[in-house]
């Protein structure tokens, strides 16, 4: 078997097996796969979402658009000068997805799709500070 198929497999096994688990966690379910069985993965997720929590996370935004997920669904993770942030979409993406001017997909291809900083650069009152070091 194709590396694509044995990963589909693994999935859908994931996400029908009897004993089901509560929650389900899938890192990028399009690699290897062709472009039409990513659409019926992402398809086996919807449907299994509405009896387990499924988390999916993706640097395609074609599987974004397929998600078809609203603003307060998509967490974006950003990794800058060594900092990962995590959180909901804000600001004007946030509102492009509302009144549905843009997909998440599109503003992924934009480049606009962006998580807040979770802390400020600088801390004022001088009683903590983070640091974080890259390798």
């Amino acid at each position: 078997m194709s590396d694509g198929t044995l990963r589909a497999f693994g999935i859908l096994l994931a996400l029908f097996q009897k004993s089901a688990p509560a929650i389900v966690v899938i890192e990028e379910p399009e690699t290897s796969l062709h472009p039409a069985a990513a659409a019926a993965i992402m398809e086996a997720l919807r449907n299994a979402s509405e009896d387990k929590q499924i988390i999916v996370s993706t640097h395609s935004p074609e599987i974004l658009d397929m998600a078809d997920a609203a603003e307060d669904e998509l967490r974006v993770v950003t990794w800058q000068k060594g900092l990962t942030s995590i959180g909901a979409v804000e600001g004007a993406a946030r509102e492009s997805l509302r009144t549905h001017l843009a997909s998440a997909g599109e503003l992924l291809r934009m480049r606009i799709l962006d998580a807040p900083p979770l802390f400020d650069s600088k801390v004022d009152d001088g009683q903590l500070q983070l640091f974080v070091e890259t390798p």
